[in-house]
């Protein structure tokens, strides 16, 4: 009888300790990307970039190239958003 309350406390115990394994390296991993930051164009750039959008010959590129529209992004997730996270 104390044989199987001791198995299942240990069992229970190594459950706890993989997912808390599992958390640390998750954390550990995910920590150096929120550190980095990705540098920002000089103002010049930026001028230059708009103005070629702004060109009618770009423009006319663009819409030639057939460029996928963007698409929203739903406010609420579906049911089957759900089941893919799973």
């Amino acid at each position: 009888m104390y044989i199987t309350v001791i198995r299942d406390l240990t069992a229970r115990a190594s459950v706890m300790l993989a997912l808390s394994l599992a958390l640390l390296c998750a954390a550990i991993a995910g920590s150096p990307a929120q550190t980095n930051s990705a540098p920002t164009p000089s103002s010049d750039k930026v001028e230059q970039l708009l103005k070629l959008l702004d060109d009618p010959e770009v423009k006319a590129w663009i819409t030639a190239k057939g460029a996928p529209p963007v698409a929203e992004i739903p406010a609420v997730p579906s049911p089957n958003d759900f089941m893919l996270w799973l």
